[in-house]
């Protein structure tokens, strides 16, 4: 099963995902690529198939909060402080608003969604050690790093010192397990090699 499947069979998914794809098309797309890669690499890790899905509801729905933002942050450069607060604060709007509008979802996916850019003391909204996030939230975090390093970010040179992709991954703070386990599904996949498009196999 891939996101889009789920999304055939769930109108409340359905709408989230049209929510994001009328905000901006990359929001969409970086959506689905993330909870299929997020879902992998969660089977790969050895995640009970329940929690890999959990990944994948996460992944997709990781930056929900964007639909908020401005239309201009999708390629302004640089950015002011206003900007970053309403970067920064994205993640806790972005579980209240799937909250609201997805009301079965699971715990899980809300502290994915609030997590996703937590590090290990230096991340946000709320500057979170590892050691207390959800095993989950460190899955599409690395994933969540892994495709939006590769997709690019016009403020990215502003936010990470302007090094290279492969540098500021590995400098990211992931667990060595995390990262390989991610490269691998991303490698099994065709991610990073010049393709534009991927499948990821159920």
């Amino acid at each position: 099963m891939k996101m889009a499947d789920v999304l055939s069979a769930r109108r409340d998914l359905w709408e989230a995902g049209a929510a994001m794809r009328s905000w901006h098309e990359d929001l969409f797309r970086h959506s689905l690529v993330t909870a299929d890669l997020a879902a992998a690499a969660a089977r790969t890790l050895g995640f009970p198939e329940r929690e890999a899905e959990l990944a994948r509801l996460g992944g997709f729905l990781h930056d929900f909060g964007k639909v908020t933002w401005p239309r201009e942050l999708v390629s302004k450069y640089p950015l002011t402080e206003e900007d970053w607060q309403i970067i920064r604060m994205h993640p806790i709007v972005g579980a209240r608003l799937v909250r609201e509008r997805v009301p079965d979802v699971s715990w899980v996916v809300l502290r994915v969604i609030e997590e996703h850019h937590e590090r290990d003391g230096d991340g946000y909204p709320r500057g979170k050690r590892a050691g207390d996030l959800h095993p989950l939230s460190r899955v599409v975090a690395c994933v969540e790093c892994f495709t939006a390093l590769l997709e690019g970010r016009p403020y990215r040179l502003e936010s990470a010192g302007g090094g290279a992709p492969a540098e500021q991954f590995l400098a990211a703070g992931f667990e060595r397990e995390l990262v390989e386990a991610v490269r691998k599904v991303a490698s099994e996949n065709g991610l990073g090699r010049g393709r534009s498009t991927f499948s990821i196999q159920s």
